[in-house]
């Protein structure tokens, strides 16, 4: 059995949904149908394509969900922007989660970026995404951002570009876990990190303060 839509059909469709994770099992399927349709009939541009679709929608399984916890310690004036890796979902990070509310009793604010927000038909949505978090960290003095791989760093790019004014100056440190991060000054021969996350005395990710 073929798949009975075009490709755009399908990615339209992936884009519909982006916002509502539970509906993703339809594009999936589509998707994914036609890749085997593709590749059944010798045609790699038409596979590349579709599984290029998949990939993207692939990178967030909670799709531009943005998901709040409150803070649990009342004397608490800061918020922790926890941005996932590609191929991530909101329940993936909540060890995350889990761990700066436990440490903490600080506010969490989570989301992960889909690979389609790029795509102009999905700009509302990714607003609304951006829109969302900053709303989340309105009331909080101070921000660490923990970004998770490009996808994460992706994210916190764009949220900069998008909404730099009402987020820079409360900016306290990134965290760039799996990320790009220069961390060492070879010409002085001195490191540039400014600490980390530890785990069992193994630093799990680095930490540079903000220069804001």
């Amino acid at each position: 059995e073929t798949c009975s839509m075009s490709l755009d059909q399908a990615k339209q469709l992936c884009i519909d949904v982006i916002a509502d994770s539970n509906a993703f099992n339809e594009p999936f399927t589509s998707v994914t149908q036609l890749i085997v349709d593709a590749v059944h009939n010798n045609n790699k541009t038409d596979a590349a394509d579709a599984m290029q679709v998949l990939f993207d929608m692939s990178c967030s399984g909670s799709g531009t969900k943005v998901h709040v916890e409150e803070k649990t310690e009342p004397a608490s004036s800061f918020a922790v922007l926890l941005l996932g890796y590609a191929g991530s979902a909101l329940n993936i990070i909540s060890p995350q989660i889990n761990f700066y509310q436990g440490r903490f009793g600080c506010k969490v604010v989570a989301t992960v970026a889909s690979g389609l927000c790029t795509d102009p038909s999905a700009r509302n949505s990714f607003d609304k995404q951006c829109d969302q978090v900053v709303a989340a960290l309105r009331d909080v003095r101070k921000i660490l951002v923990h970004v998770m791989s490009n996808n994460g760093q992706g994210l916190w790019a764009a949220l900069l570009h998008r909404k730099g004014s009402a987020l820079r100056a409360r900016v306290a440190a990134v965290v760039y876990d799996c990320a790009v991060a220069r961390t060492r000054d070879e010409a002085h021969g001195r490191d540039e990190a400014h600490g980390g996350i530890f785990i069992a005395g193994e630093r799990i990710a680095h930490v540079i303060k903000s220069t804001v």
